[in-house]
């Protein structure tokens, strides 16, 4: 037995048929509802008129459709070539914005080697100079060890210096006080 089919859902089938071209019939209905009476739809089909008569508008003239499909077929080939002529411009818009990206990176890349370069060049210097700097050094420790050992010969001769002005001294007075030794003893009475 065969479910029951109403009016609404005869109609929708029976306009899909329609707008694919075709009659409509009990048996296409059927292959689309997959339920209905063929009598409960022959009587539906009595009752139904093609959707464009519904809506009580004017026979399409037979001309009309050819050139609503030349129309149809000219529009879309103008969006076509209005689509492909935005894709490609908008392609060059990239394809250039790429190339002055990779002119960009180039310039970097350029920029980096240029200054990794001078990076190198300085930590050469870098090198030289602090290599001068500990042989300066190590000539500035040598000058200020001779400079302690002069000033210890230097202080050691001024302890001999004053040492020999001390000696220098003794003997220089000694002789004067044997000077006046001898004139004290000349001067006194003799006994």
């Amino acid at each position: 037995m065969t479910a029951y089919i109403t009016r609404a859902e005869f109609h929708g089938a029976a306009d899909q048929i329609d707008a694919d071209g075709r009659k409509p019939s009990a048996k296409a209905v059927r292959e689309i509802t997959k339920r209905g009476s063929y009598s409960t739809i022959e009587t539906h089909l009595g009752t139904w008129t093609p959707r464009d008569q519904r809506l009580e508008l004017p026979p399409i003239p037979a001309g009309l459709t050819a050139t609503v499909d030349s129309l149809t077929a000219d529009l879309w080939h103008i969006a076509l070539d209005s689509a492909k002529q935005q894709a490609m411009a908008e392609i060059e818009r990239v394809v250039a914005e790429a190339t002055e990206a990779r002119t960009a990176a180039a310039r970097v890349g350029e920029q980096a080697d240029r200054l990794a370069a001078d990076l190198a060049a300085a930590q050469q210097r870098i090198s030289v100079l602090e290599e001068t700097v500990a042989e300066r050094d190590q000539q500035i420790n040598q000058r200020a060890e001779r400079i302690r050992d002069w000033e210890l010969e230097a202080a050691r001769m001024e302890g001999e210096i004053a040492s020999l002005h001390h000696t220098l001294a003794q003997f220089t007075a000694a002789p004067a006080d044997a000077s006046k030794s001898t004139k004290n003893a000349a001067q006194q009475p003799a006994a």
